[in-house]
């Protein structure tokens, strides 16, 4: 039965219950001797509730007993059903003793078939993130639904060439889109974003988007306080960039709400084109780039970007001392010519009370250089008077977190992990 918000049960004019109406079922195809598919490495099928416990109900399509499967607000990962019979092409019905307490349904690199469940638009999942599951069909026209937090990430064999209609028409405040061809400015549709309510944050990755392909009105989507770009040639920061003044993280990077944004391995950012002054950022992130190419200059009109507190530069400058240390080099020099000289921490204003990351770790690849010289007060230093002169990059860091309180995380001694500087 349906409750207002009061916990009154809801009846209809004619004195009659009203009753809440029940989704479709959940409909996943697969051509697989087990449920999840997988077929991928590290594949995972996971759910979580908003509150206390739920069930979620499995009809495997071979006749077996029905699967009930516990699960609550902690992770909760699907077991593998395994197929007497073998493999064969099957259509798996999920559905939950609760439609309304579900939290997140989390699936990544699982070998589906056939048709993107569409009856999940039916559901009110707070989280949905999909990720690797190469459906053969992907909807277009659907109606929208309500996701809060939305995450597509290479679901579908298909060409598709612009933002699917369903996604405009739902309420979404966390979207993150990955694996279109969304080149084309004038048949993406990305100027359609502006349609969907409350979009706070947005990933575009690994859809070929260039600064050409972006639209004008990003400024106008007034919520839109994150937007990113993942494996996407976007190396350059545009006018189309520049004029959102409302977002306050900008990002290029594997770190996002919208976690994952990076300018990618082998498309850095190649210059800072109109910059980021007269921006409101909070936070700029470049990071997980491992091409090594990545400029050693502090983005153009960071002196005229007075709420930044966040650069996150943890990009690869391995096995090159010499642009490590030109890049600590660059922004001691930038700080020191527009910051105020300052031991206190109450005092405020451009380049001060910055948070520093230019530690990074690749398994494959190596880490970060450490900045050259040691930790310690140059020649000259006097605290709260006189920055000294500085002889080695280290010596930088040291004035930029005694003057400027900045907070340095930089590769440890052996290059195994991190060391914070504050």
């Amino acid at each position: 039965m349906l409750r207002d918000k009061n916990g009154n049960i809801i009846t209809d004019v004619a004195g009659k219950i009203l009753k809440p109406i029940t989704p479709p079922d959940i409909e996943w195809e697969i051509n697989s001797n087990t449920f999840p598919p997988q077929g991928q490495a590290t594949p995972y099928f996971r759910l979580q509730t908003k509150s206390g416990s739920n069930t979620v109900y499995f009809d495997y399509g071979d006749g077996s007993p029905i699967a009930s499967i516990p699960f609550t607000t902690a992770v909760t990962s699907i077991p593998t059903y395994v197929y007497p019979s073998g493999v064969a092409a099957r259509t798996v019905k999920m559905w939950f003793a609760d439609n309304n307490n579900v939290s997140s349904l989390n699936v990544a690199r699982q070998n589906f078939i056939g048709k993107f469940p569409e009856n999940l638009l039916f559901y009110r999942i707070n989280t949905i993130a999909f990720s690797n599951l190469i459906f053969d069909d992907f909807p277009l026209g659907l109606g929208g639904g309500i996701f809060p937090v939305l995450t597509l990430i290479s679901i579908t064999r298909n060409v598709i060439n612009y933002i699917p209609n369903w996604i405009t028409n739902s309420r979404v405040s966390v979207l993150q889109i990955s694996g279109l061809n969304l080149a084309d400015k004038t048949t993406n549709r990305l100027d359609k974003l502006i349609k969907i309510p409350n979009l706070a944050h947005l990933g575009l990755g690994s859809s070929a988007i260039t600064t050409a392909s972006l639209p004008t009105n990003f400024k106008n989507i007034e919520p839109l306080r994150t937007l990113g770009f993942n494996f996407n040639p976007v190396t350059t920061i545009s006018q189309e960039i520049n004029d959102c003044k409302q977002i306050t993280r900008l990002s290029w990077g594997y770190d996002t709400t919208v976690n994952w944004t990076s300018s990618g391995n082998s498309v850095p950012i190649t210059d800072w084109g109109v910059g980021i002054g007269g921006m409101n950022l909070n936070s700029f992130v470049i990071c997980g780039n491992t091409s090594g190419q990545l400029t050693t200059t502090p983005p153009k009109g960071i002196e005229d970007c007075p709420t930044l507190r966040t650069i996150d530069y943890r990009s690869s400058y391995r096995a090159n001392q010499a642009r490590m240390d030109e890049l600590v080099t660059n922004f001691y020099n930038k700080t020191v010519e527009f910051a105020t000289l300052s031991n206190s921490s109450a005092v405020n204003g451009v380049l001060r009370k910055i948070n520093f990351d230019i530690s990074w770790i690749n398994g494959a690849s190596g880490a970060n250089n450490r900045p050259s010289g040691t930790y310690q007060a140059p020649s000259g230093f006097s605290l709260g008077v006189n920055n000294g002169i500085p002889a080695s990059a280290m010596e930088m860091l040291y004035v930029l977190v005694m003057h400027y309180k900045w907070v340095i995380t930089i590769m440890n001694t052996a290059l195994s992990g991190t060391q914070i500087l504050s």
